[in-house]
């Protein structure tokens, strides 16, 4: 098409052309599809598989080795939240209160990716800000590239903005031009509604709402429970282990909380030992049976006839 209408030296048009493979960009600027590609989840899955099972492997091999693949999963995951929580990430930009908000709410990862838009968002320049009734325009453009402009619009009362550009729509990360926006207004800090629950910090817990269970099947969300609670007993232990005296301490305090929700439960649940008021006081030893085992046959009484010695009579 380029060559038939004459457009080969149309800078525009060549342009267009080499971003070919980005056009599907386009049209799902607005979607967030949380960095996901229809291959990403089975190829690293994949990967993680494959260093630990082979295609001999036994059935016993095969579930040794799966347990062990988890477990080093579970410990990189164990390794990211860590670092999240305890790092504290470098920061190289003058914009220190706009890099300082975001390093203690999002994930050390995300953070990196916020903190490459902190530093586009110095190269950009404020070309104008138009005051529409409630709303501030900001047109936007680049240090020595006049060609580029953008706007951003940002609503004072709300403490929105919104961007052009759909990154933050596509990305669920706020944009080097609403940095840019942020620092014209002298804010100091993210705005809420730029921060989603799935890259902070906090997702986990924020993952198993009461909403959501209703819709899930409920022996699922009890295995995810039970995951996310295996996850942050791991993170205490590792804690609580480092110091000898405060073992005796701990182990009450686990007794306690663990007697505590079991009295709950029994009180919750539908099993008649539960909900007849009685607790794990009034629990004695299991009553004595006889011992297991294959019964015994009985023995066929045969009444026995007595003779006399002397003359035979019964």
């Amino acid at each position: 098409m380029i060559m038939q209408h004459d457009l080969v030296e149309n800078r525009w048009a060549s342009k267009t052309y080499n971003n070919r493979y980005l056009w599907a960009i386009a049209y799902l600027r607005d979607q967030c599809f949380g960095y996901l590609r229809t291959t990403s989840q089975c190829e690293s899955i994949n990967t993680i598989i494959k260093a630990y099972i082979r295609k001999k492997c036994t059935f016993f091999e095969f579930m040794h080795n799966f347990e062990q693949a988890l477990r080093q999963y579970r410990n990189n995951e164990f390794v990211d939240d860590f670092r999240s929580s305890y790092a504290a990430p470098v920061l190289t930009t003058s914009l220190r209160q706009i890099q300082e908000d975001p390093a203690k709410i999002f994930t050390n990862e995300i953070f990196q990716e916020v903190k490459d838009q902190v530093i586009k968002g110095c190269s950009l320049i404020v070309k104008e800000r138009v005051l529409n009734e409630e709303q501030v325009i900001f047109r936007l453009t680049k240090y020595c590239d006049p060609d580029y402009e953008t706007e951003v619009l940002y609503q004072s009362e709300k403490l929105e903005f919104s961007c052009a550009c759909k990154r933050f729509e596509s990305r669920g990360v706020p944009c080097s031009h609403i940095i840019c926006a942020m620092k014209e207004e002298h804010l100091d800090h993210i705005p809420r509604h730029l921060v989603l629950t799935r890259w902070s910090k906090n997702a986990k817990a924020s993952s198993m709402l009461s909403e959501w269970s209703e819709s899930l099947d409920s022996d699922a969300m009890e295995a995810a429970r039970f995951a996310a609670y295996s996850g942050a007993c791991m993170r205490f232990c590792k804690v609580g282990a480092k110091r000898s005296e405060l073992y005796n301490e701990v182990m009450d305090d686990i007794m306690l909380f663990t007697k505590k929700y079991e009295m709950l439960e029994m009180k919750n649940s539908d099993d008649p030992i539960g909900s007849s008021g009685s607790s794990l006081k009034h629990i004695g030893d299991p009553n004595i049976v006889k011992t297991k085992g294959a019964p015994k046959k009985k023995k066929l009484s045969i009444k026995r006839l007595w003779h006399c010695s002397k003359c035979g009579s019964t």
